[in-house]
């Protein structure tokens, strides 16, 4: 009997102790615990803020004011982003013009024909207003100027597009050329026509044109002012590189430095190109046809990324403010 009460004794002060450890867990070492995770907790928002707090490290605090500030940006560099795009849009539309300014071209037969014809008026009469013909028995195809022409034996309509732009360049400068009344126009190339870019750019393209011409250096700005004013082309000059021919400095070597003039009256019977020769200079100039393909819309994936981004989400789900 005593035994038993000794049994229910002991165990009474074990539940006691073991409820006492319990209590103490609950009251006291758990309260521990999530204090010290909320210290850790606040020590890094402490030191978050210090970092925010140095303006060292942060120039501009993120308060809401500085939010709404970020977003009239990001409002305004869209717009103008908009307003760009809408700019090089409209200027090199006529560019991707076909004949007759249709926005898409005839059938390939009619097109080839038209294409080969409209070249070879404009160089006859280049020729024709500078007098250059063949001599006997030379090859007319051997007259200058000589104007490449891409091979449209199979002519799609990407082929087709890209021809017509190279017909644009050619008609432009050939006009310049003549309305300036340089006659010295060697050749017109399109050195990149056959050449595939590795990284093609996004947004536009370029279609390269060289020429040749032979000028007064006095009168290569107002050809490449000429150039440039193009109501069609969006032209970019690339390089220019010139050069004087001995066979042509050497004509001049022997004429007079100074030029004197018995009557005052003299002076204008003459040109000034024929009273003060100058050398000509070969002019190598590199052309770049600037041809806009706008900015590719957004992917979906994409398109929803940025979403989410404007309303705070991540992986799917809506951040907590």
């Amino acid at each position: 009997m005593n035994k038993l009460k000794e049994n229910i004794f002991a165990i009474g002060v074990g539940g006691a102790c073991l409820g006492l450890l319990v209590l103490g867990y609950v009251l006291i070492f758990m309260p521990l615990t999530t204090l010290g995770q909320k210290q850790a907790e606040l020590d890094t928002k402490l030191k978050d803020l210090k970092a925010l707090n140095d303006s060292k490290k942060t120039l501009f605090v993120p308060t809401p004011d500085y939010a709404k500030e970020l977003a009239r940006k990001q409002e305004a560099d869209e717009a103008a982003l908009k307003e760009g795009e809408q700019f090089y849009a409209d200027r090199t539309k006529p560019f991707q013009l076909f004949f007759d300014d249709a926005a898409t071209p005839s059938d390939s037969a009619t097109f080839v024909s038209r294409y080969q014809t409209e070249i070879d008026k404009l160089v006859t009469a280049y020729r024709e207003k500078f007098k250059i013909a063949a001599a006997a028995g030379q090859n007319p195809d051997d007259l200058v100027p000589k104007v490449s022409k891409m091979d449209l034996a199979v002519a799609d309509e990407t082929k087709m597009a890209a021809a017509m732009k190279e017909f644009w360049i050619i008609q432009d400068v050939l006009n310049a050329c003549m309305e300036l009344d340089l006659g010295g126009l060697q050749s017109v190339d399109f050195p990149g026509r056959s050449a595939v870019e590795k990284n093609p750019h996004p947004y536009y393209a370029t279609i390269i044109a060289e020429i040749q011409i032979d000028l007064s250096f006095s009168k290569k700005e107002n050809l490449l002012t000429k150039i440039l004013e193009s109501k069609r082309v969006p032209f970019v000059i690339d390089s220019i590189v010139m050069r004087k021919k001995p066979e042509d400095v050497a004509k001049y070597q022997g004429l007079e430095l100074v030029k004197v003039f018995k009557q005052g009256e003299n002076p204008k019977a003459k040109p000034f190109e024929e009273l003060v020769p100058e050398p000509n200079v070969s002019v190598t100039i590199r052309l770049l046809g600037f041809d806009w393909k706008g900015i590719p819309a957004p992917k979906e994936e994409e398109k929803k990324e940025s979403e989410d981004k404007k309303d705070g989400k991540k992986d799917g789900k809506k951040q907590p403010k």
